[in-house]
């Protein structure tokens, strides 16, 4: 508690600014802290902490809108510990699985998270836009257990799932939609508990009628919103940031509504087998009409160039084995020495006009300066592939 305040002062200025009603026993000890206490405040502070951990309340100072007191905990119960983290490694090897899994899924799931903002609506109409007829379309909301009251009435959690609810129902039959709202814990962030959530899919028994199926491909708009009761966007960093970097499903992310007309998807490709993985993933999205552009970027050098030859004769192969009903292309991109790859990869894609730009990534901070390049900067939408998935070498063989 007393990180962030050196004086009685800072305390007193403090607790007129908080929300006494909430937790009128801790004040009531904070108050009597500092009365008593008048002049010494490392006694004072010292005391207040005793008195709120007996009451099972944790304190902490606040100061980014001016100080205040923040009080957690309480009804006689332990503060809840934090969930743990899952590790890079075990993210990688989640993904590696959840990839797996989804190459033989018989229907395809394609999930919408949203909040209430125009941002996620942005994401569903998007995710409408990609379902086929055979696939089921999700919309989920992320709740929190403590409901928000002060929240602009489109914001609150009923609204959100009426607005959903009465779209849905007249565009699909009920077995090609749903609705769920995820209660998440108070102790866990809606950036993490979209993790949580998503990972979680994966323990609950197959024959669970309620159970959701893992996404095949999970829709987040770019931003959301800064708080509860305004639109005003936030910075990458927030859900969409942290879902990328620990959803172990393929996610989209959405910064504008789908077109009219055919679509536009753009794959990078390396000679690796998670980009082996992404393509046959990414093959589920593009309807007849659309178009698919196959980049591979490589050195511009004899040897280099001949083994990009040969990825291109793989994957050329491949598309004569399983023709689509939509136009793929594969186009080699030579990087002159001196030059990074990132270089020629924005250079590439500053004048591009995918509708859908994809590539293969690593999980968490893993993510990699080429995603963060695309989905800070790029125009369009970004779809990303996790995992490495060495075992899936139906093609790379």
């Amino acid at each position: 508690m007393g990180a962030g305040a050196s004086t009685i002062a800072d305390y007193k200025e403090a607790a007129s600014k908080s929300d006494e009603s909430s937790f009128p026993e801790a004040f009531a000890q904070l108050k009597t802290s500092v009365e008593a206490f008048e002049g010494d405040a490392e006694a004072a502070l010292k005391y207040a902490e005793e008195q709120c951990k007996a009451l099972s309340l944790n304190v902490t100072l606040q100061s980014s809108n001016g100080l205040s007191l923040k009080v957690t905990g309480g009804s006689g119960e332990a503060p809840a510990a934090e969930e743990p983290e899952q590790s890079n490694e075990e993210l990688e090897k989640i993904a590696d699985a959840v990839a797996l899994e989804l190459l033989e899924a018989k229907t395809q799931s394609i999930v919408c998270l949203t909040d209430g903002s125009n941002n996620a609506h942005k994401a569903f109409e998007v995710a409408k836009a990609l379902r086929k007829d055979d696939d089921v379309l999700s919309v989920v909301h992320i709740k929190s257990d403590k409901d928000y009251h002060d929240a602009a009435t489109n914001f609150k959690s009923d609204q959100i799932q009426l607005r959903y609810e009465t779209e849905l129902t007249p565009l699909l039959p009920s077995s090609k939609w749903r609705y769920d709202m995820v209660t998440k814990k108070d102790n866990v962030s809606t950036k993490r508990a979209v993790g949580l959530w998503v990972s979680g899919l994966r323990d609950v028994p197959i024959d669970d009628p309620k159970r959701l199926p893992m996404p095949n491909f999970l829709c987040i708009g770019f931003s959301g919103r800064k708080n509860m009761s305004d639109e005003a966007p936030s910075v990458l960093g927030q859900v969409a940031d942290l879902s990328l970097r620990t959803v172990p499903c393929p996610c989209v992310v959405v910064k504008y509504p789908p077109s009219d007309g055919p679509k536009s998807f753009c794959l990078l490709v390396a000679d690796l087998p998670r980009c082996w993985m992404a393509f046959e993933l990414l093959l589920h999205l593009p309807a007849e009409g659309d178009s698919l552009k196959l980049i591979h970027i490589h050195e511009d050098v004899a040897a280099k160039l001949g083994e990009a030859d040969e990825l291109k004769a793989k994957y050329e192969k491949y598309l004569a084995e399983h023709p689509t009903k939509f136009k793929v292309e594969f186009e080699l991109k030579g990087m002159a020495r001196g030059t990074s790859k990132n270089e020629v990869i924005h250079g590439l894609l500053d004048d591009a006009t995918y509708e859908y730009i994809a590539l293969a990534t690593h999980p968490k901070d893993h993510i990699g300066s080429v995603a963060d390049y695309l989905i800070k900067n790029y125009k369009g939408n970004i779809i990303c592939f996790k995992g490495e998935n060495a075992e899936r070498n139906v093609m790379y063989a």
